[in-house]
């Protein structure tokens, strides 16, 4: 959330519903899984919003985390994904 590359996305992707914090819980809980990744309702859970939103938050995580079109968090269906070295990558973390 400190690197300067995500603050430049955030000022990139306009008006944002989802917060910093929910972006950060999302991260946690994708790391914390051993596949790196969760089901939507999984994500619903840890952004403490509707299934029926996910979809849209997963969108503008997406406008944050996936930098010169590297994909960073994909969607494969109803599971999303995250790519540990292009995160590490693209943020210098």
């Amino acid at each position: 959330m400190t690197s300067a590359v995500y603050g430049e996305q955030k000022g990139l992707a306009g008006r944002l519903v989802v917060t910093d914090s929910q972006v950060e819980e999302l991260l946690v809980a994708l790391l914390a899984s051993a596949s790196r990744e969760l089901v939507s309702r999984a994500v619903a859970e840890t952004l403490g919003i509707e299934t029926r939103n996910v979809n849209g938050a997963v969108s503008q995580v997406r406008k944050l985390l996936n930098v010169d079109q590297y994909d960073v968090l994909t969607v494969d269906g109803d599971v999303v994904v995250l790519d540990v070295d292009a995160l590490r990558e693209q943020f210098e973390v």
